[in-house]
């Protein structure tokens, strides 16, 4: 698995892929390579400073994630130190070592507490010893032979500064323990401590003189700063309240502005409740012409028995609407005006189907009565005159009580229309304008399969008088 980093330099945007066990020092170091820069370097991570030395999976930066490089201000050289601490088996051990220290110096370190260069292991005829070599596990990455530990030191695999934990292991190296004692004699040649020892006590020494100096001068500094700044607080003041005198004028203008637009608002207020007044009074007048026109509507009622010379279905189909239910009177034709406008505004916009089926509702033309046909199992028809508004309810109550005989009130019976089959049971509220049974429409009557009526004997005989012939 692979990282994206997008690193910030500067006015530079870089673009480079990582490994996730990969260290921040060692992507520092290939990108001043690729950029030829020199100078050390600090890694920001949204306004924090991460820890170079750590792997990019451990500092917990995601993928395609935003990184700063700032360069580090030039600072007297200290002995830096790392903290490591060393696991073998079942126990733990902590020292500080130098960055430029190798690994077998730390396993040389140990040795005498522990005893990590002279463990040994028999061969299978138990006639030899042989030597166990070290190997040491950082990052998930195996360190041994001895020639590479006293080649390998911390800078090299990332270690500078802060801390980390190495896991000691032992393999069988093959070689004898008189072999192994004269590689491990070899670091003599290698390696001198002592001098180095000796440079970075004069460094600090050196150091530490670098910051007296540097203290005297922060001092001067210190005393120069206390009096700027009480001059500068002076001057704040007076432009402090300055401030505040402005803002005060400011606040009693805003005052007076929102007093007045209050009293606008209020004569606004006052128009829009009268205009809900008058919407409230017009609703209830509508209301109440809606409920007179139920009270004073009076069902005008025609039976009509089966014919035997004409079919049925033609019979049924066939709708004798009066003259002037086709005249159109002048609300209607000025509305078809508006809807033809409106139609031509519409069609040249987007609209959904709600939107579509809420502008054909509205532009349909108002209906003052309904006619309903219901046909009897046995070809019987009764045409019944509705209003637009009455539910289906109604209509079930209004044929029990005016239609049918009071002993056979409580039949059950139920209506539906058909092609396609469309059952209306008696509980629905839905008014017929809803229904979309307007203007006039046919409904079936039927009893059930199991029963079969008359409907001589089913409807009241003074209805009975009222045939009409086709």
């Amino acid at each position: 698995m692979s990282y994206h980093l997008n690193i910030k330099l500067g006015f530079k945007q870089i673009h480079i892929k990582v490994i996730p066990s990969q260290t921040l020092a060692n992507v520092i170091t290939t990108i001043c390579k690729k950029e030829k820069l020199k100078g050390n370097y600090k890694v920001i991570f949204q306004g924090k400073n991460i820890d170079k030395s750590v792997s990019i999976k451990v500092t917990g930066i995601p993928t395609n994630a935003k990184i700063e490089l700032v360069e580090e201000k030039k600072r007297t050289l200290t002995a830096a130190q790392v903290k490591i601490a060393v696991q073998i088996e079942r126990e733990r051990l902590i020292g500080n070592f130098e960055p430029k220290q190798s690994l077998f110096d730390i396993l040389e370190y140990f040795d005498p507490k522990i005893g990590i260069l002279n463990r040994n292991y028999f061969s299978d005829d138990n006639l030899k010893e042989f030597w166990l070599e070290p190997c040491i596990i950082y990052m998930n990455k195996k360190y041994k032979e001895i020639s590479f530990l006293k080649r390998t030191t911390l800078t090299s695999i990332g270690l500078t500064t802060g801390s980390a934990l190495f896991r000691i292991l032992f393999e069988k190296s093959g070689l004898t323990i008189e072999e192994a004692q004269e590689k491990l004699k070899e670091k003599k040649k290698l390696k001198k401590i002592d001098a180095k020892q000796k440079w970075y006590q004069q460094v600090q020494k050196e150091a530490l003189e670098q910051q007296k100096k540097e203290a005297l001068e922060f001092e001067k500094l210190k005393i120069k700063y206390l009096a700027l700044k009480q001059i500068e607080e002076k001057e704040q003041k007076k432009e402090q309240e300055q401030k505040q005198f402005e803002e005060q004028q400011q606040i009693l203008r805003m005052k007076q502005f929102w007093k007045e637009e209050d009293k606008k608002k209020e004569k606004i207020y006052e128009l829009i409740r009268l205009e809900e007044e008058l919407e409230k009074k017009k609703k209830e007048r509508k209301k109440k012409a809606k409920l007179e026109k139920l009270k004073n509507f009076k069902h005008k009622i025609q039976v009509f028995p089966p014919s035997l010379q004409e079919k049925t279905s033609e019979v049924i189909n066939d709708f004798d609407l009066p003259d002037n239910f086709f005249n159109p009177k002048a609300k209607e034709l000025t509305q078809m005006v508006r809807n033809s406008t409106q139609k031509q505004e519409q069609s040249k916009m987007l609209q959904t189907k709600k939107l579509r089926k809420k502008l054909s509702k509205a532009n349909l033309p108002e209906i003052s009565e309904v006619i309903l046909r219901f046909v009897f199992p046995d070809q019987y028809i009764i045409q019944i005159t509705f209003l637009p508004y009455d539910t289906l309810q109604n209509i079930y109550q209004f044929l029990r009580e005016n239609i049918f005989q009071e002993k056979k009130k409580d039949i059950y019976f139920y209506l539906y229309v058909t092609p396609p089959f469309n059952k209306f049971e008696g509980k629905n509220q839905k008014t017929l304008k809803k229904l979309q049974l307007l203007p006039a429409s046919t409904l079936r009557v039927s009893f059930g399969k199991e029963i079969e009526l008359k409907t001589e004997e089913l409807i009241k005989e003074e209805l009975l008088g009222k045939k009409e012939l086709f």
